[in-house]
Formats: C-alpha cells, sequence, structure tokens
C-alpha cells in the first residue's frame, strides 16, 4: 500500500465534506469522483515513467517485474481504501485475501495485460465481502483497467482445481497481494494436500494434450515466419507449461529454484533467461506501438492482437495481450 497515495485520497475527500450542501447521494458522487482523479493521475504518471523506461532501454525482464511491482502496491491501496468504506458502513469485517493469478501471480506484467486477480473468503460470502469486491472491481473498471477476476471460497477454489484446466494452472501460481495471509496459506496447503502432489500424471497428460492443441492452432515449429510470441513453439506459453510442470512436481516457482535443485544447469538457466526477457520486450513493444488502445488515458475499443515488423529478419510477430 502507497502511504503518500493514501494520503493524498484522504485529503481531497476531506476537501469534498467541507462545506457541502447536496444530497447524501451527490455526496458520495463527488467523493468518488475526487478520489478517482487522484488515483487516476498516480496511475498515469507511472505507466508513463515505465513507458519512458522501456524505451530508454530496459530489459524486458525490468520492464514487467517494474509494472507487476507497481500495481502490487497500488491494487493494495485500492484494497485499503474498499476496506475502510465498508467499515465506514457499519460492515463487520471477514477474512478475505486478494491474490494475484497467472503471469501476474509470476511476477509478471505487461502494460495491456489483464489483471488477473481474485478474492478468497473464508465460511459464507456475507456482506462486508460483497461490499469490498464491489468497491475494489468498480475502482479499477472506472480506471479503464482491464480485470479478469473470481470471488471464491476455499471448497469454490478446490472444486475448481480439480476440474477446470486454466484455473488450476492461474491459481497454481497464485501470489499474495493483501488481506488476510493466514487465509491465503490455507488456500496454498489445501490445494497442494488435496490437488497438486495427488494427480502428476493426469496433468502431465493434459498439458501435453493442451499443448499440443496450442500448436496445431499456433504453429508447431520454433522457425515459423510469422510466430505468436506467445502462443506458439517456442514462445512464452511453453516456457509457462514447463514451470507448471516443475511446480507440481518439484514445487519449484522459478528457474534459480530449479537451478538450485540441480534439475537444470547454470548454463540453461541462462540461456532461458536471455530468451525470456527478448519476448518480454517484444510485448513491451508491441503494447507500446498499440498504446492507442484502452489505456488509463483513453476509452478507445481494447484490440486483441498487434503485429510488430522485424528489421533483421523481414518476419511478422504476432502478439496477443493478456
Amino acid at each position: 500500500m502507497s502511504a503518500e497515495l493514501l494520503r493524498q485520497v484522504r485529503r481531497v475527500e476531506a476537501q469534498a465534506d467541507r462545506g457541502f450542501d447536496g444530497s447524501a447521494a451527490e455526496h458520495v458522487e463527488r467523493r468518488r469522483r475526487l478520489r478517482l482523479e487522484v488515483l487516476r493521475q498516480h496511475l498515469t504518471s507511472n505507466v508513463d515513467f515505465l513507458r519512458a523506461a522501456h524505451l530508454g532501454g530496459a530489459s524486458g525482464q525490468q520492464s514487467v517485474a517494474a509494472y507487476a511491482a507497481f500495481m502490487d502496491v497500488f491494487l493494495g491501496t485500492l484494497y485499503r481504501l474498499a476496506m475502510d468504506d465498508a467499515k465506514r458502513e457499519g460492515l463487520t469485517p471477514s477474512p478475505l485475501v486478494l491474490v494475484a493469478l497467472g503471469g501476474y501471480g509470476r511476477g509478471e506484467l505487461h502494460p495491456l495485460s489483464d489483471l488477473d486477480l481474485m478474492l478468497i473468503y473464508d465460511g459464507e460470502m456475507g456482506l462486508y465481502v460483497q461490499r469490498v469486491t464491489q468497491g475494489l472491481l468498480y475502482a479499477l473498471w472506472d480506471l479503464g483497467l482491464q480485470v479478469g477476476h473470481a470471488l471464491r471460497s476455499l471448497p469454490d477454489c478446490l472444486a475448481m482445481a480439480r476440474t477446470d484446466f486454466p484455473s488450476r494452472t492461474s491459481m497454481q501460481q497464485a501470489r499474495f497481494l493483501v488481506g488476510d495471509r493466514r487465509l491465503f496459506n490455507r488456500f496454498r496447503k489445501v490445494l497442494a494436500e488435496n490437488v497438486y502432489q495427488k494427480d502428476f500424471a493426469q496433468f502431465l497428460e493434459t498439458t501435453l494434450t493442451e499443448r499440443d492443441q496450442r500448436y496445431r492452432k499456433f504453429g508447431g515449429s520454433p522457425y515459423m515466419g510469422e510466430p505468436n510470441v506467445k502462443e506458439s513453439a517456442g514462445g512464452l506459453r511453453d516456457i509457462h507449461t514447463a514451470m507448471w510442470l516443475a511446480s507440481t512436481k518439484f514445487g519449484t516457482r522459478t528457474l534459480r529454484e530449479l537451478a538450485d535443485k540441480r534439475l537444470i544447469n547454470g548454463r540453461e538457466q541462462k540461456t532461458t533467461d536471455e530468451a525470456l526477457t527478448f519476448l518480454w520486450r517484444v510485448r513491451n513493444e508491441c503494447s507500446r506501438a498499440t498504446s492507442s488502445r484502452r489505456s488509463p488515458r483513453t476509452s478507445a475499443t481494447r484490440a486483441t492482437s498487434c503485429r510488430c515488423r522485424s528489421r533483421s529478419s523481414c518476419a511478422t510477430i504476432t502478439c496477443t495481450h493478456g
């Protein structure tokens, strides 16, 4: 959570409260509008800073890690605001935790990628949980951010991990953001003991089937003239697939952890790291080239892909965001 950003929001809300003689509904709307102005300025200035760093030569790894780190703090502030609003309305707090999923869970976030988030609650879904969830999501939508979201109980998480492959792989890379850390630890333990440690053979088969289907759709050769930087053979999804399997089999989350366990050697780690940071930079460049799409600055319709022509090979790279 950004203490300075929170103070700025509190100051403008206090200004909204002073000398206002409109209706209660008008007062709420005035506070909401002033709050959003502060949040939007903060978001836009930081996105602009990260874009300038990319143009200045920041590596792909530096860019995706920096944006993820910024968003961690920003989401912590939004969560705190939503939580305080719920308490102000007299609602009794109950266990709730916000987690990052998928690529964001790995600490990798591209400028125009969706924010993959999940809120986990304990027991029944009461009014407090509903109010905090609404406050958080409405703020993100009002700011023009694209959000993939879920609100689940622990039994819901377990059921989804057992029956839905994309949900399982996404939750497998879940990372704590803000909220009840004990609830998050229970979530990790429940899924590890009841899913990840029990069905590796089936998970391997499903994963390889999904990979073969993806290759048929996006291309199974790393030497394609027009590869999809995320989905084609040799793209980002292949390393994601390898890390899903490593996480399930060996309990590792990073290439460094694989090297520490001597499952890969130093040369393999270095080569893979270099390939990853190149692919991340390509995706970031695609994002920059299509910055007229929906972003904190604009409400233009969000496109689903972009094409960047490589000067060195005259090949076209298709970049899918998300």
